[in-house]
């Protein structure tokens, strides 16, 4: 796989993203951001480097899988193929590593692995595409954004890849789920003309708006561990940045304010005091880790070229919430 043409297909997938009054629940500011040259891993909680997390990069030729420490040291290689796997995602207890990859015939299918790289098996299979993959938060199942029936749409299946049923059907695009701890799933999706971001229940009802904005697309959500929050990407102030809003809908805050560069897939710490995203403020796509108010912002790959699309590894912590 040549990098031209897989970050053309990088491109491709951040497009079906990107193309696509406010309640007083809102979040109250925790601080100001902070410039990220400024910063580094000690600018962090102390223990950042017991994390782990999950990545994928182009730094050996082809993309593939990695994971290191919270402050960017240890990097150790998972996946190694001519293919693009991308999108990793721990489960629950952080025994396995949930991606995408077209390492079967240019077929973008999801698979999952062991922690230490073993084990890949596939576990979709589906002429169209198969992609972002996440976790029912007992890691019994597995959602993703399915292109099936020419369409769109956000899927479920069992965690061995049986039993697969569809969770939405409109017309729309519904992509990119995240799995509340509440059970809930939060996805994007442009139903009401531009992306914006909804939750819903495992049978489809209960469905709910959380973003607004006429012209303003919001997507990537990802929940907070203690369920109060969702940070997504949003392009209200005129450039893609990291906000976090509450769960429950309202005025959202911006945390990549002062960056004039694309920020992008933030997730979160398991204790949910930190966030990690990719930037390519500083020329290339590396990945940063921030306070969760959007302070200390750290570069903690320094690889030349792609280094994107983080997860933090499930640890047993006590959740930091307000």
């Amino acid at each position: 796989m040549t990098r031209s043409r897989a970050l053309l297909v990088l491109a491709a997938l951040a497009l079906l993203s990107s193309q696509s009054a406010c309640r007083e629940n809102s979040i109250a500011p925790e601080g100001d951001s902070s410039t990220p040259a400024a910063n580094t891993a000690a600018s962090l909680k102390p223990d950042v480097a017991k994390e782990e997390i999950a990545f994928y990069s182009d730094r050996d030729g082809d993309i593939e899988i990695y994971v290191m420490k919270g402050d960017g040291s240890d990097v150790r290689q998972l996946t190694s193929n001519d293919a693009i796997d991308i999108d990793p995602t721990w489960s629950p207890d952080g025994s396995k590593i949930v991606f995408m990859s077209d390492r079967d015939a240019g077929q973008w299918e999801i698979y999952v692995m062991n922690a230490d790289g073993s084990g890949q098996t596939r576990l979709t299979n589906n002429f169209d595409m198969d992609s972002r993959p996440v976790w029912s938060p007992d890691g019994s199942k597995i959602a993703w954004s399915g292109q099936r029936l020419g369409n769109w749409d956000v899927y479920m299946m069992n965690a061995d890849g049986s039993g697969e049923t569809r969770l939405t059907t409109d017309r729309a695009v519904d992509a990119g789920p995240s799995w509340g701890p509440d059970g809930r799933i939060a996805f994007e999706s442009n139903r009401a003309g531009t992306y914006q971001v909804y939750v819903t229940k495992t049978d489809g009802t209960g469905l709910q708006q959380i973003t607004q904005g006429a012209g303003v697309t919001n997507f990537q959500p990802v929940w907070s561990p203690d369920g109060r929050r969702i940070v997504f990407v949003s392009d209200r102030d005129g450039n893609d940045d990291i906000h976090v809003v509450s769960s429950r809908g309202g005025r959202s805050m911006n945390l990549t304010a002062k960056s004039t560069a694309m920020d992008h897939d933030a997730t979160w710490s398991s204790d949910g005091s930190l966030l990690s995203f990719w930037s390519d403020r500083n020329g290339d796509s590396e990945i940063y880790v921030m306070n969760r108010n959007g302070s200390a912002q750290t570069r903690i790959t320094t690889s030349p070229g792609l280094d994107q699309g983080s997860d933090w590894r499930p640890r047993d912590t006590a959740l930091v919430s307000r």
